[in-house]
């Protein structure tokens, strides 16, 4: 079973770093091409499932209207097949479950059916059930059910960073980058060398304008160690990295760390958006 902290763990670390490449440049039928020859080589590996499904979902995200139900069914699928080769698979009950809460039911979504996933997710860890059952308070719009669910997470299952990205992320969701910057504050505090606390940390200081000076230090430490396939890469910390530089008035240094996360990964697009936006200012 793969773990909770890396569900790529039975898959080719190259192959999941170059899908996840393809994510940053928005190409995403070439995520789908990569995925589909990552399950081939791996037919018995959820992970390599898992990774199809979030291709076929990236691409149902950004399809035309026409066509986005049938890319949303062969997510589905993917993530189901990723289930049957292995129940006990946390990752692949948790993206099935969150595509049956966001997907229209003429997709393939079905609450009820979601909440049947949470509570496999929760038999078999309690904490994950805490992130799945906050999954369902928010796709429900119940987001003081949500946020519980997130805080409680996060409190009893602090070695789990899926349990802390759900916290923070949400928090960032709800227009709190104050509370978000507090919450990741807390854990670096707690752990300097939790590079994905420092992170999580950067994102939230560039959305609050506050805290910059750490964050910036937090994104050097960040780039100094190789970073996990299913973590951000190290493009997508040298782009937080300029958003920080560029809030703190450094254009030069902004500018330099975008090029250098277009030289990692050519096209990725958040970088490549802001170099030509820092360019014409």
């Amino acid at each position: 079973m793969a773990s909770a902290a890396d569900p790529g763990s039975s898959a080719p670390r190259e192959r999941i770093v170059e899908i996840r490449a393809a994510f940053a440049r928005e190409d995403f039928d070439g995520a789908i091409a990569l995925a589909e020859r990552l399950a081939a080589s791996a037919p018995l590996s959820p992970a390599s499932r898992i990774w199809l499904g979030r291709a076929l979902g990236q691409k149902a995200l950004h399809a035309s209207l026409l066509t986005r139900i049938g890319w949303g069914k062969k997510c589905k699928k993917a993530f189901e097949e990723a289930v049957a080769l292995d129940p006990d698979d946390l990752d692949a009950r948790f993206e099935l479950m969150r595509y049956l809460v966001v997907a229209p039911g003429i997709a393939g979504g079905d609450r009820d059916r979601a909440r049947s996933e949470a509570a496999e997710i929760a038999r078999r860890s309690p904490g994950r059930g805490r992130v799945a059952e906050g999954t369902l308070g928010e796709g429900e719009k119940d987001f003081r059910a949500a946020e519980a669910a997130f805080r409680k997470a996060a409190e009893t299952d602090g070695a789990d960073p899926t349990a802390a990205n759900a916290l923070g992320g949400f928090l960032l969701r709800q227009k709190r980058p104050a509370e978000a910057l507090a919450f990741w504050k807390t854990r670096v505090a707690a752990d300097p060398t939790d590079l994905l606390a420092r992170y999580g940390f950067a994102r939230a200081a560039v959305a609050s304008g506050t805290g910059l000076k750490e964050a910036a230090e937090g994104m050097r430490a960040y780039l100094a160690v190789p970073p996990l396939p299913e973590a951000p890469s190290w493009a997508d910390a040298r782009w937080r990295l300029a958003q920080v530089l560029e809030k703190l008035g450094k254009k030069a240094e902004a500018l330099r760390e975008l090029e250098e996360a277009l030289r990692l990964v050519p096209g990725h697009s958040g970088a490549k958006k802001d170099l030509e936006r820092l360019r014409k200012a």
